[in-house]
């Protein structure tokens, strides 16, 4: 910072405190402070309590009324909330802001104040960034479907005056355009959103193809997908631990199962299927031998009802498809003489 501008910074500071401690000696202080309150002055108010003085004639009142002026500082702090919040809701953002503006100069630093507003602000300028991201993309996509026009048009009349003016200007359009796309895919290689960069430089490159932009292009397809594919990854593993932990041991191995086709070297997921094929084979061959025990003990539907389940969990094990076949063979004929000694 120069010292021309600390200067005027110090004297900015000292005439405040100055006119502080003038107002803090005036013998109409009290009537002056009911004036600032009507007018929501709150800074004024606050500088000139923080320097007033026990001697002063209107000390005793303006201690009365300090609670009045927190409250009426807390209503006013709420209302410039609200209608703020009331001017976003209509789509008046620069109001809003101005509001929020107002209030600063009447509260002076207010901590909450200024942090509604830089929170505007800041949503304000994500809007507007995503808008002007979605103008060039609709821009320059245009443009691309335009080309065939303007190169056959050149074919056609290639000396007509107009003709050239508008390729002219639709070249120069293309030129600016695609530069901005790779502005574009550059600051989202910054941010590492590769899904945005790919698609800007994609389209920088049917523009105007470069080699330069071949390249890059290649390399920001490695890292989306790269990036994409461990995202997923998460995903899976996520997902296989909650089927997991719920019992679903299918939808468990389904899970397990994408991801190794995705990526059939990934240490976590070979490491979960090997504990989950131990847990399956543990459950199933203790499944078995209980079904088994039921079996022999007549209580035929018990067991078949066991080992149906199982065979959802492993519908490949060739012992359980023969031990549900001849359940079912058993249980449908024991019906059958039920139903015949009724009769």
């Amino acid at each position: 910072m120069s010292l021309f501008k600390c200067i005027l910074i110090l004297f900015i500071l000292l005439q405040t405190q100055g006119c502080s401690h003038y107002y803090a000696q005036t013998k109409d202080l009290n009537e002056r402070i009911n004036e600032w309150l009507k007018n929501d002055e709150y800074s004024k108010i606050d500088s000139v309590l923080d320097v007033l003085t026990t001697d002063h004639p209107d000390y005793k009142a303006i201690k009365l009324k300090r609670e009045k002026i927190n409250v009426q500082k807390s209503i006013f702090i709420a209302n410039t909330i609200n209608n703020a919040s009331k001017l976003v809701s209509d789509d008046k953002w620069q109001q809003a802001i101005d509001t929020y503006n107002i209030s600063i100069r009447k509260l002076g630093d207010n901590k909450q104040i200024i942090a509604e507003r830089d929170k505007l602000i800041k949503e304000r300028n994500t809007q507007v960034h995503e808008l002007r991201k979605n103008m060039l993309l609709r821009r320059s996509k245009a443009l691309i479907q335009y080309a065939p026009i303007y190169n056959k048009l050149e074919k056609l009349i290639p000396e007509d005056y107009n003709a050239r003016s508008d390729i002219t200007r639709y070249n120069a359009e293309t030129e600016e355009i695609a530069t901005h796309l790779m502005n574009c895919g550059n600051q989202a290689l910054e941010n590492e959103d590769f899904s945005l960069a790919e698609e800007c430089i994609t389209l920088s490159n049917q523009l105007i193809p470069t080699a330069d932009k071949q390249k890059l292009l290649s390399r920001t397809h490695s890292k989306r997908k790269f990036i994409d594919n461990k995202r997923r990854s998460r995903e899976l593993i996520e997902s296989f631990n909650d089927a997991y932990a719920s019992g679903d041991f299918p939808k468990a191995r389904y899970h397990l199962e994408t991801l190794l086709a995705l990526d059939p070297e990934n240490k976590k997921a070979l490491e979960l299927k090997s504990q989950l094929d131990r847990n399956i084979n543990s459950r199933i061959e203790k499944g078995i031998t209980k079904g088994k025990s039921l079996y022999s003990q007549g209580k035929i539907n018990q067991a078949l009802e066991i080992w149906q389940e199982l065979l959802s969990i492993d519908p490949k094990n060739e012992e359980l498809t023969s031990l549900v076949a001849r359940g079912k063979k058993v249980s449908k004929k024991i019906e059958k003489l039920e139903k015949a000694v009724q009769q």
